[in-house]
């Protein structure tokens, strides 16, 4: 598969994002952003510096996102973004005791998992909610090897 051409000299083009939309894309590209990431990294199809450009925003976001919960923590005490249950928890997350106890393994190995980005999950504070569907995904995988 050819990769594309190096990107051209360009001017420096800047997407700031601060406050609670950065604690929000951060948890988003946690959740959804890394194993598509690794994806393209071993597909080669993008030239480096196109990903290391991706890797730096990235980055930036997770700094914007640090800053506001260090913000938010001296305005009001709170180290969290959002409450301990998590924006919009649905029946479609689950706990890592749960996932563990339907994958029949121990809680340190389904994080593991999490952050190998063989399942897929969002950290809401301290504590991961995981999509149900790769658990189940994940197991049937496992029973069928």
């Amino acid at each position: 598969m050819e990769q594309t051409p190096p990107p051209p000299r360009r001017p420096v083009m800047v997407a700031p994002v601060q406050g609670f939309s950065a604690v929000f894309l951060s948890a988003l590209l946690r959740s959804h952003g890394t194993e598509y990431l690794r994806s393209l990294e071993r597909s080669m199809r993008f030239h480096p510096a196109y990903l290391a450009e991706v890797r730096q925003l990235w980055a930036s976001i997770e700094q914007a996102e640090a800053e506001w919960l260090a913000w938010r923590a001296s305005v009001d005490g709170s180290a969290e973004a959002v409450p301990a249950e998590g924006p919009a928890a649905s029946s479609s997350e689950i706990t890592v005791k749960e996932a563990a106890d339907m994958l029949r393994l121990t809680t340190r190995r389904v994080r593991q998992l999490l952050s190998e980005g063989r399942l897929t999950g969002r950290t809401v504070g301290r504590s991961w909610l995981i999509d149900r569907t790769s658990v189940e995904l994940h197991g049937a995988a496992r029973r069928a090897a």
